[in-house]
């Protein structure tokens, strides 16, 4: 069963290259119920060949395919360097977001995603994950404390 235990999770993939492969076999032994909805890559080709493979839609762009597909997960599987704005994307549009490693390339990106993922979580929207815990822990650290400095704030500076 999928979300809420009524239809298979849709699942979407930005990237079509080796590591989408890798996935997508990893996708045929999992026992939860899943769709897969989408594949956006920026070689059309290559995300139309995966589509074929994967029996789901190629999207030339990645705003066209979240928009259309509504995808629960999204996989981020590009290349090396440009797993950023892809999940920051796909958790605006409220995906729970798989990314791929690396996480991201430096800090402050890890602290941008990790901000983004915690005002989907407000807002209903998506969880991150990642193999790699690089920049994710510190990222948190950073999330947090900026948080308990504007509570601070609020209520006063001798809390």
């Amino acid at each position: 069963m999928g979300m809420g235990g009524t239809r298979p999770l849709r699942i979407a993939f930005v990237g079509s290259g080796n590591m989408a492969g890798l996935h997508l076999a990893a996708l045929a032994r999992v026992p939860t119920a899943h769709q897969l909805v989408g594949v956006h890559d920026v070689r059309l080709e290559a995300a139309r060949a995966f589509a074929q493979r994967a029996g789901t839609e190629a999207f030339g762009s990645l705003p066209a395919m979240l928009a259309a597909a509504r995808p629960d997960v999204v996989h981020v599987c590009t290349t090396a360097g440009t797993h950023f704005e892809p999940a920051r994307q796909a958790l605006l549009a409220a995906a729970h977001v798989y990314v791929e490693k690396p996480f991201v390339e430096t800090q402050v990106e890890a602290d941008r995603i990790v901000a983004a993922t915690a005002s989907a979580l407000r807002a209903d929207g998506g969880l991150l994950s990642s193999e790699e815990r690089k920049h994710i822990d510190d990222a948190i650290s950073n999330v947090k404390s900026a948080r308990n400095g504007a509570d601070h704030q609020e209520q006063g500076d001798d809390c």
